[in-house]
């Protein structure tokens, strides 16, 4: 059974996965952010095994309710700066926890390959490459 994203799940999401390719001052690549992934979530949702798309989703609900836990702050992930948002996903990362380290390790994959699925971004890693 699928169960659509909501609006606010997709700009949690999506904030999640640009903090996991932020954009960067070297101008050869843009960040996650920079790029149309509206193609990449409707395959993503046709074709994801369950048990990824579950846990992805896990992850962006779980990631998205952690400042207050691990920061101290009573914000979402998403009204973070990107200063707070490194460290949220730092102390996720350090976690003593096989699960919640975890967490941040399924977005990042899932954020790779939406931007690796972009036919731009290929085509400017193989100009960097030779």
């Amino acid at each position: 059974m699928r169960i659509p994203w909501t609006t606010t799940e997709k700009r949690w999401r999506d904030s999640l996965c640009a903090a996991m390719i932020p954009d960067v001052d070297t101008g050869h690549l843009p960040g996650l952010h920079g790029v149309n992934l509206d193609s990449f979530w409707q395959e993503y949702e046709r074709s994801a095994p369950g048990l990824l798309r579950f846990g992805f989703r896990a992850a962006v609900w779980a990631l998205t309710f952690a400042p207050p836990a691990l920061l101290g702050t009573v914000r979402t992930f998403e009204s973070l700066n990107a200063e707070d948002r490194d460290r949220l996903l730092q102390k996720v990362a350090n976690s003593r926890f096989y699960l919640v380290r975890q967490l941040p390790l399924t977005v990042k994959l899932t954020a790779c390959f939406a931007y690796l699925r972009d036919d731009d971004i290929r085509d400017r890693l193989d100009k960097l490459d030779g």
